[in-house]
């Protein structure tokens, strides 16, 4: 059986793209709230629906 271990280049390029991707979620999701202003409703649900999935991932993840 043969391990494949990643070497530095492909780690360091694969840590990079993850970052990239979280700045480019992060700023999608800032404009996203920042066209929200004034929609309680849309905040109010959006919030909701957060809470619910962190609920449910630790409730999940936890759960053996």
């Amino acid at each position: 059986m043969t391990r494949n271990f990643p070497t530095p280049s492909n780690e360091l390029a694969a840590v990079t793209n993850t970052i990239g991707q979280a700045v480019q979620a992060s700023t999608s999701a800032f404009r996203f709230l920042g066209s929200l202003k004034g929609d309680t409703r849309a905040v109010l649900v959006l919030l909701l629906s957060v809470c619910g999935l962190l609920w449910a991932i630790n409730y999940f993840s936890t759960k053996r």
